[in-house]
């Protein structure tokens, strides 16, 4: 995501938890901040009150929801995107303000369609090269 992100000159940060990543996405010149997403101190310094969204990728819920409700204290209507590992979780998650939340496996189909699709080139949905199938 850092990457796509980098590549499109979209402005963003980086939280992370583990130091050893945090260090290494600064030696590759990508601005993170070491912390948990839920703590208010961390996205006080991640500059989530300025920020126009919030992409939220942590595995754990409880987290997820957290980082949620302190990011929109911060920063009141601030598009959130989630993820979130079922549909109670998802649920939750749009009850606390998250304006989009993908369950796991929806993301995970999502990325592989979008990378196959960008893989047969820009011809693929509408040029004369034939179908392609995709099978999961």
């Amino acid at each position: 995501m850092a990457r796509d992100l980098s590549h499109r000159g979209v402005p963003f940060v980086v939280v992370e938890h583990l130091r050893e990543r945090v260090e290494a996405l600064r030696g590759q010149e990508i601005p993170a901040v070491l912390g948990e997403a839920g703590d208010p101190m961390t996205l006080v310094q991640a500059h989530v009150a300025g920020a126009d969204l919030m992409v939220v990728t942590i595995e754990d819920s409880a987290e997820v929801l957290r980082a949620i409700e302190t990011a929109l204290a911060l920063n009141p209507g601030l598009p959130i995107v989630a993820c979130a590992p079922g549909p109670e979780e998802a649920q939750t998650l749009r009850a606390a303000g998250a304006r989009v939340v993908l369950q796991t496996q929806d993301a995970l189909a999502w990325a592989l369609v979008r990378d196959a699709l960008a893989a047969l080139g820009p011809s693929s949905a509408t040029g004369p090269r034939g179908s392609a199938q995709l099978s999961g």
